[in-house]
């Protein structure tokens, strides 16, 4: 399964398109703390 690490800081946005990649069978997260973009992205290591 291919990851997804979404960067978005519009809750709303990121809700919609985590829903919908996720119906595509993509496994998404999205950045938690703006502060740590890296160290998230890096923990989730996505997949190019």
């Amino acid at each position: 399964m291919y990851k997804i690490f979404l960067v978005e800081d519009e809750e709303t946005i990121a809700g919609a398109i985590g829903r919908h990649l996720s119906k595509w069978g993509f496994e998404v997260r999205q950045v938690s703390d703006f502060g740590r973009v890296l160290e998230e992205f890096t923990a989730f290591s996505p997949i190019w």
